[in-house]
């Protein structure tokens, strides 16, 4: 159950060390892929070594051992450098592994593989195991899928949950795969004591759903603007006068700029058919009120974001919310632009059961939002609603841009005169006219072409004997060029 093979070759008489030379802590499991999106689990699963040693360490012998038996043993020469990393992975063809470009050794799959729950456990051959981690996706780990587990800091308990997050870098496909640094240094990861306002913001909220009765359907989203993975263990969430609000007190991992949904009720039978609930919070804590209600996130009395929400419907700017979420511009995702009912609006997706909204995802686009300031929503016919130069009645002029959203540029102030080519000869018809800003199709910025129906006449053809002005000087048959000689008859005679 060995079959594996070298893929970065390197001569073991350098190595300083064995693997059965190694006690605990010498190498360490640092990060680990089990759950890879982009490709396959059996092609896109790898482990990240570290060496903690000051010595360099010649994995051949090494044993990889997971909690259901299966095993696998190391069979080649595999040279670790002294504080240095190796990545073992399921494939090594970077076409196939989903980008990994790094790969020293690729093991044996399903001889090993990562499950969701699982173990990770080095071993040598006399039985010391040298490291070990053992997790639980979605519970004491984080929910992984797509992202690589990331030890926090290499002098952290491994074996602690806490001390592992989600990967916030991405490797392959250009830099759009799946999440981690498989070989390099992990990306850090950042814990609740670590933020300022505005790190977490709450984006989306449904405070009176219709499919569902408010103590199964209420739910609220936050947003991560960070670039780091965030630990939501201890978050606290606070409410309006009537709710005495909870702390978070289970590990929920948020990625940069990704979402948590928060709902009443996990089972997606009964909360409006939601499957992506991150937490499930006590409805009879934090009641969110149809209106003049307030939802707060906080840590340890830094207050991350709050929102005081009163509905039109009760004399304020946020949306009326009967069966759908109000949902935060993208325009206005930071701490202080939620305040702003203005910057709400209800989306139009449904999610579940009917009710509408989009929880734990990307909100929808705000239409009744003047998301670039410029006075104009998209409702209002506003064409590019992120560029506060685009709106209508904006001064239109030649920059590639429908600047008052007419439709093209052809009332800019600075356009060009164009002239029809009828005869497609490269000479226009200077009756026959349009204005743009870059030459439309069928016309010509030369209007010098006399008989714009006939392409043997304009400014370039020859002139010859057919009583027509050929080149268009205004003469007619001057100096013909087809041949014929003509002699001046004095006495009239012929």
């Amino acid at each position: 159950m060995t079959s594996v093979f070298l893929l970065l070759f390197s001569n073991p008489a350098f190595a300083d060390l064995t693997v059965d030379q190694l006690s605990a802590g010498d190498l360490v499991i640092s990060e680990f892929m089990h759950d890879p999106t982009q490709v396959l689990d059996y092609r896109g699963e790898w482990i990240e070594l570290y060496n903690n040693t000051n010595d360099t360490i010649d994995l051949n012998g090494l044993i990889l051992e997971d909690n259901s038996g299966e095993s696998i043993t190391v069979n080649a020469s595999v040279s670790v450098a002294s504080n240095g990393y190796v990545v073992l992975a399921a494939r090594s063809n970077v076409s196939q592994n989903g980008g990994i470009e790094n790969v020293a050794y690729q093991y044996s799959r399903p001889s090993f593989r990562l499950n969701n729950s699982d173990a990770i456990i080095l071993k040598n051959a006399g039985g010391t195991t040298i490291d070990s981690v053992s997790y639980i996706a979605g519970s004491t780990f984080p929910t992984g899928a797509g992202f690589s587990y990331t030890l926090s800091s290499l002098s952290a308990d491994n074996s602690d949950a806490s001390n592992w997050c989600e990967a916030s870098s991405s490797y392959g496909s250009g830099g759009n795969g799946d999440f981690g640094t498989p070989g390099q240094a992990n990306d850090s990861c950042s814990g609740l004591d670590a933020l300022a306002a505005g790190d977490l913001i709450i984006t989306e909220v449904m405070p009176d759903p219709t499919r569902v009765a408010d103590y199964r359907g209420e739910w609220f989203e936050i947003y991560n603007t960070t670039q780091q993975s965030i630990n939501l263990n201890g978050l606290e969430i606070g409410g309006g006068s009537q709710d005495i609000g909870e702390t978070v007190n289970q590990d929920v991992y948020i990625g940069p700029g990704e979402y948590a949904l928060f709902a009443v009720r996990s089972n997606s039978f009964d909360n409006g058919g939601m499957t992506n609930v991150d937490y499930k919070y006590t409805y009879n804590n934090s009641k969110f009120l149809k209106n003049g209600d307030v939802l707060s996130i906080s840590y340890q009395g830094v207050q991350l974001d709050t929102i005081t929400y009163i509905t039109t419907d009760a004399g304020g700017q946020f949306p009326t919310t009967t069966g759908t979420s109000i949902s935060l511009a993208t325009s206005a995702f930071n701490d202080t632009a939620n305040d702003s009912g203005t910057n709400w609006c209800t989306p139009t997706s449904t999610y579940g059961d009917g009710d509408f909204g989009t929880p734990g995802q990307a909100n929808d686009s705000c239409d009744s939002v003047d998301n670039d300031g410029d006075g104009f929503t998209a409702d209002d016919g506003d064409c590019n609603d992120s560029d506060a130069t685009v709106f209508p009645g904006a001064a239109e002029t030649c920059n590639g841009v429908d600047n008052n959203c007419s439709g093209d540029e052809t009332d800019a102030s600075d356009t060009i005169t164009f002239f029809l080519d009828f005869d497609n000869d490269g000479y226009g018809d200077i009756n026959s006219t349009t204005a743009d800003c870059t030459v439309p199709s069928g016309y010509v910025s030369d209007s010098q072409d006399c008989d714009d129906t006939n392409d043997a006449i304009n400014p370039d053809a020859s002139e010859i004997c057919d009583n027509q002005d050929n080149d268009c000087d205004n003469n007619v048959d001057e100096e013909p060029t087809d041949g014929s000689t003509f002699y001046i008859d004095n006495d009239g005679d012929g």
